[in-house]
């Protein structure tokens, strides 16, 4: 019994640490997208604007 304790309470810690990961790198797409944003929407919007 007790090593299913030890097993159940170290996945918890990972679960953990796993989450902060995904918050990470979540965290960087985003800071890519509104860095692509800013450099490109001016373009973009030309871009558009003369299609139409």
């Amino acid at each position: 019994m007790r090593t299913m304790l030890r097993i159940r309470d170290w996945m918890r810690v990972d679960l953990g640490a796993t989450a902060v990961e995904y918050a990470l790198v979540v965290a960087g797409i985003a800071a890519a997208v509104v860095a692509a944003v800013a450099l490109f929407g001016p373009q973009l919007q030309t871009l558009w604007t003369g299609m139409f």
